[in-house]
């Protein structure tokens, strides 16, 4: 093998070698930031960081760069007179300026000095990959499309592309097999008879992390029943939901439903004909078995876009009891003891009222 193949095998290896770092670290330093209040998991991670950085990229740019200039010289210093090795040059200084701002990043994610979020470090991950494209394709034309040389290049790029994707994947489910990260997969549910206890175990889900809280049914002050929701609905917890909901019934107490819908977002359009399904079938058991005891309910809605979707359940279905929707949430205690006195109140501050 010749001087030159040899150095450019290993000009080859050594760029491989450093695209690989410049793609992989920024992955790290995302999951770095998402658990940084976890101690144990941040110290297995500044320990990746740093062998990563000072072990395999620092002294693979090094090599780059000399077997690069090595090739430079053995091909004639004219080489440069180039416009597309001038180009290549460019890119790749500022490839190595990147490689020591993520070193500076190392540096304020180890002294916990850190103020970028995960999604910066996910953004900025792109960059070696569009400039590893730009230098490829412009290195290509200049040697024409059907050289052994591009298609060398080609191959280079491709394994880089390959490096990018699997770095992507491989370190979390690594991280998550071996015990330090927990999976993302998160369960919503809804929290039964909250109150404090229901406040400390949602603390304890949060922290977790395994767990999201779509609601609480506060009966601290049954019979009335405080239903607060704190994200969206899917399938699996508007099950749960409507369990919990069906569960007061067992009691054979009468009460009172208030809901507050400040945290629902946009699934209450795709649940719509669910909710007017399970109303028809609240009063057909109603009408059965008499063993429905909801009084009535409250709805905190100040919301005009979900105003008009509970408008519409309740123009589709009547309620198996009384409905109140109201704007303020100040309202309600006072709405709530006019309706006991007088079931058929109709007060300043209801929006829209449903009779059963």
């Amino acid at each position: 093998m010749s001087l030159y193949l040899t150095f450019k095998s290993l000009h080859l290896i050594a760029v491989i070698s450093w695209m690989a770092g410049l793609l992989y670290l920024p992955r790290i330093f995302v999951y770095h930031v998402e658990n940084s209040k976890k101690k144990e998991v941040v110290e297995i991670f500044q320990i990746m960081e740093k062998r990563l950085y000072f072990y395999i990229m620092r002294p693979a740019m090094i090599l780059t760069w000399i077997f690069g200039i090595l090739l430079i010289y053995l091909n004639g210093i004219e080489v440069f007179s180039q416009f597309w090795m001038q180009l290549k040059i460019v890119l790749v200084i500022f490839l190595s300026i990147y490689h020591e701002y993520l070193g500076k990043c190392l540096y304020s994610l180890k002294n916990d000095t850190n103020t970028r979020s995960a999604k910066y470090f996910r953004i900025i991950n792109e960059i070696p990959t569009i400039i590893l494209i730009l230098v490829v394709f412009w290195v290509g034309f200049a040697l024409k499309v059907n050289s052994l040389n591009y298609r060398g290049f080609i191959l280079f790029w491709l394994i880089s592309v390959l490096i990018n994707i699997v770095s992507r994947f491989s370190l979390k489910e690594i991280l998550i097999y071996s015990g330090y990260l927990k999976s993302n997969k998160v369960n919503k549910v809804a929290i039964y008879g909250a109150g404090a206890a229901g406040a400390q175990l949602a603390s304890s889900l949060d922290l977790a992390g395994s767990h999201e809280i779509i609601a609480f049914f506060d009966d601290s002050k049954f019979p009335k029943v405080y239903i607060t929701f704190n994200s969206n609905i899917n399938d699996e917890s508007w099950k749960q939901f409507t369990n919990t909901w069906l569960s007061y019934d067992k009691r054979k107490i009468p009460y009172t439903f208030i809901f507050n819908t400040d945290g629902l977002g946009i699934s209450l359009i795709k649940y719509t004909q669910k909710i007017a399904t399970f109303i028809k079938g609240l009063i057909d058991r109603k009408q059965k078995n008499n063993d429905v005891f909801l009084l009535q309910s409250i709805i905190v809605c100040n919301n005009a876009y979900q105003r008009r979707l509970l408008e519409m359940v309740f123009y589709m279905q009547s309620p198996v009891s009384p409905v109140y929707i109201i704007d303020d949430k100040n309202d309600v205690e006072q709405l709530y003891n006019n309706i006991i006195r007088h079931p058929r109140f109709y007060g300043s501050g209801v929006s829209a009222y449903f009779p059963k």
